[in-house]
């Protein structure tokens, strides 16, 4: 699978080639989340995002969120580091990891 500008699609070779957008899949996983309150699902599809785009920092926040959400403080620290590795300037991850630590 590749990788490209937030679209990420199965290789050339593959009949009826699939795409899928990062911002697409980000508002459904949202929508899970909070307007549809099914948090694993949420969880999930950001999960599947992650796999999508391993480089992007806003895919590991929103799991961080879901984690979080779902009250796995583990998953969400994990998360939430990674996207900070991923844009060291998402203040939004550095403030969670903060809270998070805090409630030790």
């Amino acid at each position: 699978m590749t990788a490209c500008r937030g679209r990420a699609s199965l290789p050339p070779a593959c009949p009826g080639r699939l795409h899928f957008d990062e911002e697409v899949l980000n508002w459904l996983g949202y929508h899970f989340l909070y307007w549809w309150g099914r948090e694993k699902e949420a969880r999930d599809v950001f999960q599947f995002i992650t796999e999508l785009f391993p480089q992007s920092g806003n895919a590991f926040d929103s799991l961080g969120e879901a984690f979080f959400v779902l009250g796995d403080k583990a998953g969400a620290l994990e998360s939430y580091r990674r996207s900070l590795e991923l844009n060291p300037d998402n203040a939004n991850a550095r403030e969670m990891i903060k809270r998070l630590e805090a409630k030790d």
